[in-house]
């Protein structure tokens, strides 16, 4: 098990990983980069994961950043404070365009920041009892590791606008409703069937099938359907081949 600021890492199955955000009992996100990008992503590279899960150590995913330890930072220095908001969404652009499927396990409080983590993971999976919001607002903040923009694509602008302006805390089903979260499981199994869940997409698959799948997802989100539609050809292309190539004897 490997750490880094308030997260661990480990191969919690074959070709598993998961990531585990550990400052309980809320798990309070010190700072924006709750784990050290650099060291994730050599992590990564090199442990051969084929997936992986985020999670909360204890009752909670995250109940978002540690508000004082913000103005503090603000107070200090604006030039330090928009320094580790960039590292920050650096960190969560790196988990989105992963090209390795990756899940969000939550249970308990969502809030602030720990929405935006969720909401990076291409796959959301929530216990029954998780609560989610955006309360930034309510401290004349806004979301501000690209949580707006996630949100939106997600749910679309009325249902971003009301979340955000209103910083109200909705329950699991009501996320799941409008699609806010994925899967809506029994509490306690949220892990579970997030490790379930995994292993199904990426048994048996060589992992250049796994990328080339995720990398056509990531980039549907930012190109043109004629671009995405030449690279898939360019894809099974090579797929194919490499297929007959191992059926010879």
């Amino acid at each position: 098990m490997e750490k880094s600021k308030i997260s661990e890492w480990q191969i919690i199955e074959d070709f598993v990983g998961l990531l585990t955000i550990t400052n309980k009992p809320q798990n309070f996100l010190i700072e924006p980069e709750f784990v050290d990008l650099d060291q994730l992503r050599e992590w990564i590279t090199n442990s051969g994961i084929k997936g992986l899960i985020i999670a909360g150590a204890g009752r909670h995913f995250c109940g978002g950043a540690d508000v004082q330890g913000i103005f503090k930072m603000a107070e200090r220095s604006s030039k330090e404070m928009e320094k580790k908001l960039s590292r920050g969404k650096e960190l969560l652009e790196y988990i989105e365009n992963l090209t390795i499927p990756t899940i969000s396990a939550i249970q308990g409080c969502c809030f602030g920041g720990g929405l935006e983590i969720a909401l990076a993971c291409h796959i959301r999976v929530a216990a029954e009892n998780s609560v989610f919001a955006f309360p930034e607002t309510m401290l004349k903040l806004i979301p501000g590791l690209g949580g707006n923009f996630r949100l939106m694509k997600k749910c679309g602008i009325a249902k971003a606008t009301s979340i955000i302006l209103t910083g109200e805390t909705m329950d699991a089903q009501t996320a799941f409703d409008i699609n806010l979260i994925d899967y809506l499981v029994p509490k306690k199994e949220t892990l579970e069937f997030s490790v379930q869940l995994m292993k199904k997409m990426i048994k048996d698959k060589p992992m250049e099938v796994i990328q080339s799948v995720m990398l056509l997802l990531n980039k549907s989100r930012y190109f043109p359907m004629e671009n995405l539609m030449e690279e898939e050809t360019r894809l099974f292309s090579k797929l194919a081949l490499n297929f007959i190539q191992t059926m010879k004897f």
